[in-house]
């Protein structure tokens, strides 16, 4: 950020209920119809129009970028920003509201890195969505970057099905199952069929299982342990809903660290690795086996692949040659 005064910004889409919390602590302005390089940062909201480009475009002038629209970028788009931000020294963030969800830090510091108080043997992930415009792979992505935030690690390979609710009818469930190299094994249900919304997450230990159910304004930490001489076998935690709702606090965050340049918001390498996650289990579902997770090096353009077989039709003979005198 270059000056003294607020950050400089602009909103591409919309901001929805999580403007306030910019206009608090920027300077908005209209988003310009041809440079960003006059911005301090850009917001890029639901209905933005190319998000990637325009990421593209804020990143290659020098402007921080909080991406906020639904997440549809393919893994080398992802990568091809990671290194703009990189490259560039400015902030790429790509919103994380389920960060700021109640006793989410408490549980990534039971369950992540080598330091885990806890070494999980499993993670299970349930995620239940209804209502008019919620789409599968928003879902499926979503709890794909709550993994690797808890786990702060990519899995080797990526096992996929689906369900459908007819013959001809969209996918209705997907089933992930994420094998990690060293560490535990995942499994992540995404299903828009059952007509209600819930979203869960089971962590299972030798001796101890945490269930943590996130109900919207109060969630819920359940813990119990297979020690049958234990005289604390099952407890239940209440979690308060969060003080601002998330996506302001993203915001504000975003613009905190933009105006102190700090950079240690960027989290482009995540989503990169989400990406290339979701790519592989597509991959998973149109083959029907395990297809491996594409490391975060390798964002170029997926390479073709040959199928055996087919073409059962008879072989076509070829024409007679010609002889044509010279004149």
């Amino acid at each position: 950020m270059t000056g003294s005064g607020p950050v400089r910004i602009a909103i591409a889409g919309n901001a929805g209920c999580w403007r306030s919390a910019l206009d608090d602590g920027a300077d908005v302005a209209p988003l310009p119809e041809d440079s960003l390089s006059r911005l301090d940062a850009l917001v890029i909201g639901p209905g933005a129009a190319d998000p990637y480009a325009l990421a593209r475009q804020a990143l290659m002038q020098d402007v921080a970028v909080l991406y906020a629209a639904p997440f549809a970028l393919s893994h080398w788009q992802a990568g091809a920003l990671s290194r703009l931000s990189a490259g560039s020294g400015r902030i790429l963030r790509l919103a994380e509201p389920f960060q700021h969800r109640p006793g989410f830090a408490f549980l990534r510091r039971l369950v992540a890195g080598r330091e885990a108080l806890l070494r999980p043997a499993y993670l299970r992930l349930l995620r239940l969505g209804s209502g008019t415009g919620v789409r599968i792979d928003e879902l499926a992505i979503e709890e794909l970057a709550v993994c690797d935030a808890l786990l702060d690690c990519a899995p080797s390979y990526v096992a996929a099905s689906a369900a459908r609710a007819g013959d001809a009818a969209d996918v209705a469930a997907v089933f992930l199952t994420m094998h990690y190299e060293g560490g535990p094994v995942v499994q992540c249900t995404v299903s828009l069929a059952e007509g209600t919304d819930a979203r869960q997450l089971v962590a299972v230990t030798g001796e101890r299982t945490l269930v943590f159910d996130d109900l919207g304004p109060v969630a819920s930490l359940r813990t119990s342990t297979t020690d049958a001489e234990a005289s604390d076998r099952q407890a239940e935690r209440l979690l308060a809903a969060p003080v601002r709702e998330p996506m302001a606090e993203e915001a504000s965050r975003f613009l905190a660290a933009v105006a102190a340049g700090d950079t240690s918001l960027t989290n482009a390498d995540r989503w990169t690795r989400v990406a290339g996650l979701w790519w592989a289990a597509r991959q998973s579902l149109s083959f029907e086996e395990p297809v491996a997770v594409p490391l975060p090096a390798e964002t170029g353009p997926p390479r073709l692949r040959v199928i055996e077989g087919g073409g059962g039709g008879a072989a076509v003979a070829r024409p007679p040659l010609t002889v044509v005198p010279a004149s």
